[in-house]
């Protein structure tokens, strides 16, 4: 999901690098993890690509995210651990918060102390923009229209009712909306916006997810 994404052999070949410089053996990084060898070994082999909880224990134990999942032999590993010394701070912006929609400049000039304020700060090392084409955004028409883009937490775990990316074979995925069932925890049932386009429900197992936390509309002209 990365704007270079790289392949399954690529992300298991650096998933088994990262193994061999911080463990004694993979059995190790998957106790780490509360694994079992076997559940591992699906990602180390390739046959799958790690979702948001794994990306999160990942990070816990000291991977670059980023690292992991972006294309290219040029890409240099950085332990998290690591990135506190460089001293990296993602940007931070602060903006005014109103409770009903503004009719006046007044009520929406910066200088308004009345305003609530939001913080909004995005690491990019785990956050990245997925642009909305006709094939990923098909599922959310007219809400989401080819050229906005959604920005994906890589390591949030997404909860009932949000927004979500989804891929489970090597197509470009879709922008759907998560259904959790609390009877069926394994599975996820996957709902459009578009009403035309039929509910998938799909295991756990199967899927790559990643929450979205923002959408950016792109500027159109008639």
């Amino acid at each position: 999901m990365y704007k270079d994404v790289a392949n399954k052999a690529e992300i298991a070949k650096r998933l088994r690098e990262f193994g061999k410089r911080n463990f004694k053996n993979y059995a190790e990084l998957a106790k780490k993890m509360d694994w079992s060898p076997q559940a591992l070994n699906g990602y180390l082999s390739g046959h799958s690509i790690p979702g948001g909880n794994i990306l999160f224990k990942l990070k816990e134990l000291g991977c670059d995210i980023n690292w992991l999942l972006s294309e290219g032999e040029d890409k240099r590993y950085v332990s998290y651990r690591k990135l506190d010394d460089i001293g990296v701070v993602p940007a931070k912006f602060e903006y005014n918060m109103s409770n009903s929609v503004p009719i006046t400049d007044n009520e929406t000039n910066l200088e308004n102390e009345w305003l609530d304020k939001e913080l909004i700060s995005f690491d990019p090392a785990t956050h990245v923009f997925l642009k909305i084409d006709e094939d990923n955004g098909k599922s959310m028409i007219p809400l989401l229209q080819p050229g906005d883009l959604v920005l994906l937490d890589v390591l949030a775990e997404p909860v009932d009712g949000d927004m979500v990316a989804v891929r489970w074979d090597d197509g470009c995925g879709l922008v759907k909306i998560l259904n959790v069932d609390d009877d069926a925890p394994e599975k996820v049932l996957l709902m459009s916006f578009n009403h035309m386009e039929k509910p998938i429900m799909k295991r756990k197992v199967d899927i790559s997810m990643y929450k979205i936390v923002m959408i950016r509309k792109s500027s159109r002209t008639n």
